[in-house]
């Protein structure tokens, strides 16, 4: 089982908007909580993450 962790209206810090809170982001290597998009190609890291826990 996996757990996704998400942000539709909580109260947590979320900088960049991408619906990651930013202390995940700061946990997690290669994701930045000041880039809703830390690696530049065209996908969200609320995307990259949620497709990566679906592995």
């Amino acid at each position: 089982m996996s757990l996704i962790y998400s942000l539709d209206s909580a109260d947590v810090l979320d900088t960049d908007g991408d619906g990651l809170g930013d202390t995940l982001e700061d946990g997690l290597d290669g994701y930045s909580a000041l880039n809703e998009d830390s690696n530049d190609d065209g996908v969200s890291d609320r995307v990259e993450y949620e497709s990566s826990q679906s592995n």
